[in-house]
């Protein structure tokens, strides 16, 4: 009877199996936690020099481009003027012909 109790006793004072296991697996977890932990940071960092170096991307690519819509815009404006000063000599020319060919007839 007391080497039974002595056996309980020991069992009872050392850690059963079980619990050493989940005290491996709860070490091996914090230390998987530990390296997601630093791999997700260095993603993170990735992330954000990359979001910082498209944004710069974009911000120089959409001020290239405003400045070729300003001189496309511009070019428009300029042949539009064109265009509408030739209408205007052709019917001041088209009316000069009237008139000669209307002085001609007479």
């Amino acid at each position: 009877l007391e080497r039974a109790k002595r056996e309980v006793e020991e069992q009872l004072w050392f850690p059963s199996q079980e619990v050493a296991t989940a005290e491996a697996r709860l070490i091996v977890a914090k230390d998987k936690k530990a390296e997601l932990k630093a791999r997700l940071e260095v993603a993170v960092s990735h992330r954000d020099d990359m979001r910082r170096e498209v944004g710069e991307a974009f911000g120089s690519e959409h001020q290239a481009w405003l400045k070729e819509r300003d001189l496309m815009v511009a070019e428009r404006d300029r042949l539009k003027a064109a265009n509408e000063l030739k209408r205007l000599k052709r019917r001041e020319a088209e009316e000069g012909l009237v008139a000669l060919q209307e002085e001609a007839a007479k």
